[in-house]
């Protein structure tokens, strides 16, 4: 997936990437290539701006990555699963499998309740009369945050519990 970013008003491409001028993500992920990241936190010729693009992106195709091995190792379970039934020597490779998910699943589950503890802790700051009213809308959008990776990680322990049981 890439998408083009525009960091300026105009619609004008320039073809360095400086502080003044206008880059696009693939211009970004050019230079995140040519520049490590030592190289990238010492080197003048790039903006503060252009750094944390750079490091975004970088997360952005980490995270990416870690969706899809998990999505691979989820197919080669069920796979493995499958085959199982035919030879019996794979009995061993199926438990680990299973092991794993389990604690997969512990780990979901401790998760959501933290954030379930923290979300009824700003709920109870949200009542305080004293609270200032930036201080609740922070609060508020912080607690629809939490909830919405509560419902996240919900689906994630229901898909393991499927799998495995």
């Amino acid at each position: 997936m890439n998408v083009k970013i525009k960091f300026c008003d105009n619609e004008r491409d320039y073809d360095t990437l400086s502080s003044q001028g206008c880059f696009d993500s693939a211009q970004i992920r050019d230079s995140a290539q040519i520049h490590d990241s030592a190289q990238i936190h010492d080197s003048a010729q790039i903006s503060d701006g252009t750094k944390l693009a750079i490091l975004d992106n970088k997360e952005v195709d980490m995270r990416n990555m870690i969706e899809q091995a998990q999505h691979e190792m989820d197919e080669n379970f069920i796979k493995v699963r499958e085959k199982q039934k035919q030879n019996k020597f794979l009995t061993g490779v199926v438990e680990d499998y299973i092991k794993y998910y389990k604690y997969i699943k512990k780990q979901k589950v401790d998760q959501e309740k933290g954030l379930r503890i923290i979300s009824e802790y700003i709920d109870s700051i949200s009542q305080d009369t004293e609270i200032s009213k930036g201080l609740l809308e922070q609060s508020k959008d912080d607690q629809k945050s939490i909830l919405a990776k509560m419902k996240q990680i919900k689906r994630e322990v229901d898909k393991i519990t499927n799998m495995v049981g």
